[in-house]
């Protein structure tokens, strides 16, 4: 098909003979934004970020005799045993 044609013309982006410049206006300005939102947000060539390189400090605010305080002491020291990052205070 020669690019004369009207389909072809829509199909490469082109706006058919009796759009009006506002509608141009608005595909141009939507654009512009779809692209500023790709680089701003780091979609281009950003790899994954960590927040420290230093372990964290988990405190326990606990009371004697609380049961739940009992289970919670021993989920936090295995899970200090399992994850050498994690640090019971």
């Amino acid at each position: 098909m020669p690019p004369s044609c009207p389909e072809t013309a829509i199909f490469l982006g082109a706006d058919p003979p009796g759009t009006p410049t506002r509608v141009r206006l608005y595909k141009k300005t939507a654009l512009l934004y779809l692209i500023l939102a790709f680089f701003c947000t780091g979609w281009s060539a950003a790899g994954p970020t960590y927040a420290q390189d230093k372990p964290v400090t988990v405190y326990l605010f606990w009371t004697t005799g609380c049961p739940h305080c009992i289970h919670e002491k021993e989920f936090l020291a295995a899970l200090e045993h399992r994850d050498r990052d994690i640090k019971v205070g």
